[in-house]
């Protein structure tokens, strides 16, 4: 990821960064650097970055996310790209409604890499999912009515479910976007591609 686009520094201090994209403008916080020219947005992670809340084993909300807000169903799709340096650096999508967070990503695990999704409320609830290989994944996070499903572009671009959780009394305005991951390491970056928003939902797919 280079430092400069032409003579713009790319890294990104001020929570405050701003974004447009698709038409949407999109905040920055606890990234690196960000780079978008479009159709493609590169996010760093700083160092130590994370979500994640289970007491005793890890408490840590310094995620660095890049989010706009949505009214009503939507859904956010887009092609994902991890560039690791260790494990459980991170990069997917990510909703924010009232006390409910979900990164919802490919992982670094070492060996391999595979779809994970952290549902905090305000505890963290992991799901593994399928292993993957280094060549970008499509994910989506849909809502219909209160509940907010996650999917991946499966083979010949069947779409897969992972999971979904209802939020109660949920309000009409979320914030939804993309984030990155570093807990362990000093930094890794997400490639994001192919974005979009819609303001139809998926459905609630189940196959």
């Amino acid at each position: 990821m280079d430092d400069t686009v032409g003579n713009t520094p790319l890294l990104r201090e001020d929570p405050n960064t701003v974004l447009r994209i698709s038409d949407r403008v999109f905040g920055a916080e606890h990234c690196a650097q960000l780079r978008y020219v479009a159709p493609v947005l590169k996010m760093r992670s700083e160092p130590g970055s994370d979500s994640f809340n289970i007491p005793g084993i890890h408490t840590v909300d310094s995620l660095g996310t890049l989010l706009t807000s949505v009214t009503g169903e939507f859904a956010l799709g887009a092609d994902i790209k991890l560039f690791s340096l260790a494990k459980f650096d991170a990069a997917g999508l990510f909703l924010h409604v009232g006390l409910h967070k979900l990164k919802f990503g490919v992982e670094e695990y070492g060996s391999n890499k595979k779809i994970v999704s952290v549902h905090s409320s305000p505890y963290s609830d992991e799901v593994n999912g399928i292993e993957v290989n280094d060549e970008p994944v499509r994910l989506f996070i849909s809502r219909s009515g209160d509940v907010f499903s996650c999917y991946l572009s499966g083979s010949e671009g069947a779409v897969v479910f992972h999971r979904a959780f209802y939020v109660s009394n949920c309000p009409d305005e979320v914030r939804v976007g993309f984030s990155v991951q570093s807990p362990f390491s000093e930094g890794a970056v997400g490639e994001f591609s192919r974005i979009e928003i819609s303001s139809q939902s998926m459905g609630l797919i189940r196959e």
